[in-house]
């Protein structure tokens, strides 16, 4: 075998190879400086986002507890609304539905006349005395409506042969004690809440009331007589605003203002079956003033005749026959005799 053979290798290799070794040396610590970089940025990338999560939870926490206190604040003005013990009347428990007063807040003397007006008591007394004035607003009526022509409430007539009987004094003066009576009550309320009570529509039509009774207390005081407003009857209807104070009737009393409500959400149903009801009298007005005709061949003074030109002789009064059918008012006496001569009517009025 012969002897292996020998590579010559340059001079300067091991100046090389420590070369080679440096720069791996460098790059190595290149790249653990970017991981050291990269692992500082990350860790105060991760120590930000612990912080934004915590502040975010802070955050959160405290809106939830700010939330909570009004939710609890609100809940609490509402527990007083509802009454627990019983002690309110239904038209206050419908004015503290509106304005969610904290009655603690309130002075002294503020309180307890909201505690007073609030009493079941005082709005059964307000509704016995609105009872009593429609009883002597109906006595009134009645005592003018029995004057003779020519005479007025005095008994002052043209004629002084007449004999009259004037109205009752104490009529009068009464009216004069029920309208301090609701101003008074009126006042309280005022006095009370502030103007925010007017948020409550049943206070406002207090309000409309008790105006009007002052602006009729003020021309009846004045004994204005003028053509204008006698013919515009402003006076008439100032005396007629007072029958409004029955409707408060309505919410003095539970079980009658349960009623209301019932009838006042069946409202929408209700208008539009008027509505439906009005098409069909409309549409059968129209069929009917078709089929329902004169009989020439009758005379003018057969029942068919009669009835079908007092009834169906325009849509004005076919209109007014169909509200009479739909009402059930007396309608036998306008179908027989149609339905006699012509007894395909039947399915008319069926």
């Amino acid at each position: 075998m012969g002897k292996p053979m020998m590579l010559d290798l340059p001079e300067d290799m091991p100046l090389r190879k420590a070369a080679m070794d440096s720069d791996r040396h460098d790059a190595e610590q290149m790249r653990n400086g970017s991981k050291a970089s990269a692992a500082s940025k990350a860790s105060a990338a991760s120590k930000t986002s612990v912080r934004s999560h915590y502040s975010a939870k802070e955050y959160d926490g405290t809106r939830s507890e700010l939330l909570k206190k009004k939710h609890l604040e609100e809940q609490r003005l509402s527990d007083y609304s509802i009454d627990k013990d019983g002690e309110m009347g239904i038209k206050a428990k419908e004015i503290q539905k509106v304005l969610k007063v904290d009655p603690n807040a309130m002075k002294t003397p503020r309180r307890q006349l909201h505690f007073f007006i609030n009493f079941w008591g005082f709005d059964t007394f307000i509704g016995f005395i609105i009872m009593l004035n429609a009883v002597t607003i109906g006595l009134e009526t009645q005592a003018k409506a029995m004057l003779p022509l020519g005479c007025d409430a005095a008994c002052v007539c043209k004629d002084p042969l007449v004999e009259c009987t004037p109205v009752p004094l104490w009529v009068g003066q009464a009216d004069y004690f029920f309208f301090a009576i609701y101003l008074i009550e009126l006042l309280l309320r005022i006095y009370v809440y502030g103007i925010a009570v007017f948020r409550s529509h049943w206070v406002k039509f207090d309000l409309f009331l008790v105006s009007s009774s002052t602006l009729d207390i003020v021309l009846i005081q004045l004994a204005i007589k003028n053509e204008v407003l006698a013919q515009l009857m402003l006076v008439r209807m100032l005396r007629l605003a007072r029958l409004a104070r029955a409707i408060r009737l309505m919410v003095q009393f539970q079980t009658l203002w349960q009623l209301v409500q019932g009838l006042m959400h069946s409202v929408n149903t209700l208008l539009w079956t008027f509505l439906l009801v009005m098409i069909l009298m409309y549409i059968l007005s129209i069929v009917g003033m078709e089929f329902i005709t004169v009989d020439q061949d009758l005379p003018p003074d057969h029942p068919y005749n009669i009835a079908a030109a007092d009834n169906f002789g325009d849509f004005g009064d076919a209109l007014l026959t169909l509200l009479q059918l739909f009402t059930l008012d007396s309608i036998a006496s306008i179908y027989r005799p149609l339905i006699r001569h012509k007894v395909y009517l039947f399915f008319y009025f069926i």
